[in-house]
């Protein structure tokens, strides 16, 4: 029986030219070239160039009457103001509580009318590169492609949005960013996120945090900075190599994206550590590999991946074995019933310790590396993880 459709999920891969694209759902304005060199951070798109128009009743905000608002905004026509910024207050009187009104988005104060309204012109949003590289293709109002060259670590649940900065690994007992540390850094560390280390990135002004587990209630609901696992949840330490893959990229630039979708149209949170030389193009006689919506590597045609099979390496990802490693002994031909009652294909694993057990191949994930039929070659993974949802 083929063990492939049990193994779908993350990527590691080292040393590949990849493509980002940044779409435009609700249409824009492109501002890039292609063949031009981008940062992460350059603005190469607007989304909505004219900007949204924001309608505010200062009268109901402040509770007066439309008589009398003029006299309680700050504001003129054509200021800028800034999201939250006060625009317009209800002084203090017959002890009455003191009533603001804020902007809701950062733009330009359009009309202000007799009737206690106002309308706010928002800025366009910009949409930035994400990664350092070179744009490799634009379609006007609708999208950018970036291409570049570096390594790609995909995570298995994330929340916030992105970031991007240089990357610092910390070591075992660290919880929080050593001294000297840039601002802006993207953080890695190998084990379970743990009371302090997210106050203490937002101390440090750290643009990301990448870890390998954490507890529901140890994650924010509402980041200020993106916040990707890489193992799930619970408190489960980083795969060794995945680690000091990232670790021996310390100090690159990386960028991290937290999006998560897990049903139609998966979207994997990921990380993308660049190093290497701009690619000029995209490259001839390799092969694009779809990793989510907006992300393609281009692999050597001979690439395959990991299968499950007797011998490999494996780790368990669900209880009584959770977090357990052993070697695949065999993989019984016809499924058979597991303690919830459902019928499923299964691998024998002899673990570490010398024990023999039985366990659903849904709940295993491969630590071996992919193998290619021919020497090493420019674009092919040195290891892939694959693993079945989160």
């Amino acid at each position: 029986m083929d063990s492939r459709p049990y193994l779908a999920g993350p990527h590691v891969i080292r040393d590949v030219i990849l493509e980002k694209v940044r779409s435009l759902p609700l249409g824009g304005e492109v501002l890039a070239a292609a063949g031009e060199e981008v940062d992460a951070g350059a603005v190469v798109a607007h989304l909505n160039p004219q900007g949204y128009l924001h309608f505010v009743n200062v009268a109901r905000e402040l509770d007066v009457s439309y008589n009398i608002v003029g006299s309680c905004i700050f504001k003129a026509e054509g200021d800028a103001v800034s999201r939250g910024e006060v625009i317009a207050a209800r002084p203090a009187a017959l002890g009455l509580l003191v009533a603001e009104c804020r902007s809701p988005a950062d733009g330009v104060i359009e009309k202000i009318y007799p009737s206690g309204h106002l309308t706010i012109r928002a800025y366009p949003i910009p949409v930035d590169a994400f990664v350092s590289g070179r744009v490799a293709e634009t379609s006007p109002a609708d999208r950018v492609v970036i291409i570049t060259r570096g390594t790609l670590v995909q995570g298995l649940y994330g929340v916030g949005g992105e970031g991007h900065g240089p990357l610092v690994a910390l070591g075992p007992a660290s919880t929080g960013l050593p001294r000297g540390a840039p601002r802006g850094a993207v953080v890695v560390t190998a084990e379970a996120l743990g009371p302090g280390l997210y106050e203490a990135c937002l101390e440090a002004e750290a643009s990301a945090l990448v870890v390998p587990s954490a507890h529901l209630k140890d994650l924010p609901a509402d980041p200020a900075m993106p916040i990707v696992l890489t193992e799930g949840f619970g408190l489960r330490r980083m795969t060794p190599w995945v680690f000091e893959v990232l670790a021996s990229l310390a100090g690159c630039e990386a960028s991290v994206s937290a999006a998560t979708q897990l049903r139609a149209g998966v979207e994997r949170p990921e990380v993308i550590v660049r190093h290497g030389p701009v690619p000029d193009g995209r490259p001839e006689g390799l092969t694009p590999m779809s990793l989510g919506r907006r992300t393609r590597a281009y692999l050597h045609r001979r690439y395959s991946a990991p299968r499950l099979e007797p011998g490999v390496r494996v780790r368990f990802t669900r209880r009584p074995n959770q977090g357990l490693e052993g070697e695949v002994v065999s993989l019984p031909p016809r499924p058979r019933k597991i303690v919830t009652g459902s019928v499923l294909p299964v691998a024998e694993v002899r673990l570490d310790d010398g024990r023999v057990v039985t366990a659903p191949r849904c709940n295993l994930e491969i630590l071996e590396l992919g193998q290619s039929r021919d020497s090493p070659e420019h674009g092919q993974p040195e290891r892939r993880r694959r693993r079945n949802g989160v």
